[in-house]
């Protein structure tokens, strides 16, 4: 596919300035079944490449915002936590980067395989995120239920269990 050599503009795909095109443009009638759109018709996949990006972009930036500027979380995150959300948000930020200056430039080699590059780093900055979390001191689900008193009032059921270790 060569979603990466048109749409070279952005956030706008259309020449007129809008960001989404027309339902004639971004979907093909005679790519059977419908759903082929997806993956093998150029606007779309150019469009859903840019949502996919900006919405991960924009929510990993949010946790480590929120994680590392809470007042709740600053306190208790462990310094193996607070590398990954820092990693998380710094290579997301950089990724988004380079794949907008990736589109714009007509996709040169360097930069596009610096894009494909930055997918492996970011996937591995979540599981470093994640790992460190798995082992972060069980006070930090304790000092969070305290801080936040909306969340104690929540009926967890008879299925649920907290287990110490």
């Amino acid at each position: 596919n060569d979603a990466g050599f048109a749409y070279n503009t952005f956030p706008a795909m259309a020449d007129d300035g809008s960001w989404v095109l027309p339902h004639d443009e971004m979907i093909n009638d005679e790519l059977t079944p419908i759903y082929r759109n997806v993956f093998e018709h150029t606007p779309l996949v150019q469009f859903d490449h840019r949502v996919l990006g900006c919405t991960t972009a924009f929510s990993a930036v949010a946790l480590s915002s929120v994680g590392l500027l809470h007042p709740a979380a600053r306190a208790v995150i462990t310094p193996q936590v607070r590398k990954g959300l820092i990693m998380v948000g710094g290579v997301a930020t950089a990724q988004v980067s380079l794949g907008i200056a990736t589109l714009v430039n007509y996709v040169p080699l360097g930069l596009a395989a610096c894009h494909q590059m930055g997918s492996l780093v970011l996937l591995g900055s979540g599981v470093y995120l994640a790992h460190s979390m798995r082992y972060a001191s069980p006070r930090i689900a304790a000092t969070l239920l305290r801080k936040m008193p909306q969340v104690n009032n929540v009926h967890l059921g008879t299925s649920a269990k907290l287990v110490h270790s």
